[in-house]
């Protein structure tokens, strides 16, 4: 839920972190994939005319490689901030309402009478039999205690 919030609300700090990172795995995975780009083509040019380019074939194969994971962990972070958002606003809602049931459970037991415990020693003794006052039981209880 905090996580939720602080991407979508976030202080200016943090805005900024999350722009940083955000902004960077936008940029650098198209950078590198046109340097890539660019670098196969001048081996290529090399190699027909006539320039032994292994050792080059291999580095940019290596490379490529490299900027295919950093494209996919960047394609895979940015998805994750709209997840978590997607994920946990949802939770926080669903807190929300869980305490607006308890809230209004709690409303309407005591609206109908039954969460009070004046009102279920009030039921106890109407279903015994015996007149009830909340005040008098008391006095009742203290008049016991103080007779010897």
């Amino acid at each position: 839920m905090g996580i939720a919030l602080v991407l979508e609300f976030a202080p200016p700090e943090v805005q900024k972190q999350i722009n940083s990172i955000t902004k960077t795995c936008e940029v650098l995975p198209a950078q590198m994939t046109q340097l890539v780009t660019d670098n196969q083509i001048v081996v290529g040019q090399l190699k027909k005319v006539g320039q032994d380019v292994s050792a080059l074939e291999k580095t940019l194969n290596d490379v490529s490689d490299l900027v295919e994971i950093l494209d996919g962990g960047c394609g895979n972070l940015l998805k994750m901030f709209q997840a978590l958002v997607d994920l946990f606003v949802p939770a926080f809602l669903c807190v929300i309402f869980i305490l607006y049931g308890f809230y209004t459970t709690q409303a309407f037991c005591c609206a109908a009478g039954g969460c009070c415990e004046d009102n279920v020693k009030r039921r106890e003794a109407q279903e015994s039999g015996v007149k009830y006052s909340a005040t008098k039981s008391a006095d009742v209880e203290l008049e016991s205690m103080a007779a010897p």
